[in-house]
């Protein structure tokens, strides 16, 4: 009896710990679910972050072509405004010059000029004139070609000038809309780099949210890990008194092979006593006690 209450007991200890291992792999089971859970969010903030890399990548991309267009433009204005000062130098040496030549300037215009020019040309061609009567004339006819060049000269240096004034004034538009241009593209390229740092500090965020996710599924796996020990140790327990359980097992068994033994032993000498056959079984019995 009191091994059968043993036993009971050890039966007992085994099932409370097989409902104890059931309720630790429950909340396993429920840790697991959280730690997918906190995965899941891991890898969805780290893909966030990809794509957020992408799109820096991208606008870095963009930022380059503009700080070229840039560079590009800033040249071309810089040569429209080098063009612009070339210029400006060179109407202020012909002015330089018409100064000088105004001082000679001829009082007649040269329309006066070339018809007082023709008419003496004509006169020296239809008229017979002594060397004497020709010299006077011709130093005239000089004197007026030279007024004449004066005058052509000073009206063919208003005209460069005229013309270069309204190359400077095109320079001047050409060179204000490459750069308003150029300023444009600046202030493009400007925001597209703002809008890099605020993806970068995006980053940085998603990144500490995912590395927060990541630290609380390490815990749970921490948890998880215990739980797998505890039910280690108790199914450990479990075939300590399993083991238990069949030594007692083995013992009785043994005990009562024993009891059949000694009974068996009794019988045959009783009937080895009155004369009877014994069967092999009794036989044996007694020879390996050394009665027979």
């Amino acid at each position: 009896m009191e091994e059968n209450h043993d036993q009971e007991q050890i039966r007992q200890k085994i099932e409370k710990l097989y409902i104890g291992i059931n309720k630790i792999k429950a909340e396993r089971e429920n840790l697991k679910k959280e730690a997918e859970k906190w995965r899941k969010e891991r890898d969805r903030l780290n893909d966030e972050v990809k794509e957020l890399k992408k799109e820096i990548a991208s606008l870095k991309e963009k930022r380059t072509k503009a700080n070229q267009e840039v560079k590009e433009l800033k040249e071309l204005r810089n040569n429209y405004r080098k063009l612009r000062k070339e210029r400006v130098a060179e109407i202020i040496e012909l002015k330089r010059r018409l100064t000088e030549l105004r001082k000679n300037k001829p009082k007649k215009s040269i329309r006066a000029l070339r018809e007082e020019i023709e008419k003496i040309e004509w006169q020296l061609q239809t008229t017979p004139l002594t060397a004497e009567e020709e010299r006077p004339i011709i130093e005239r006819l000089k004197k007026l070609n030279a007024q004449l060049k004066v005058a052509e000269t000073i009206r063919e240096l208003n005209e460069k000038i005229l013309e270069l004034e309204v190359e400077i004034k095109a320079l001047e538009a050409k060179a204000q809309k490459i750069h308003e241009e150029m300023m444009k593209k600046a202030e493009e390229s400007r925001k597209i780099h703002e809008k890099i740092l605020e993806l970068a500090n995006k980053i940085n965020e998603v990144k500490e949210e995912a590395d927060a996710a990541h630290r609380e599924l390490l815990k749970v796996k921490t948890r998880i890990k215990e739980k797998n020990e505890k039910i280690k140790k108790l199914y450990n327990e479990i075939n300590e008194l399993k083991n238990e359980l069949k030594k007692i097992e083995e013992e009785k068994i043994s005990e009562s092979m024993e009891e059949t033994a000694r009974q068996i032993e009794e019988r045959a000498k009783e009937k080895l006593k009155r004369g009877e056959k014994l069967t092999w079984e009794e036989f044996k019995i007694l020879a390996e006690k050394g009665i027979i």
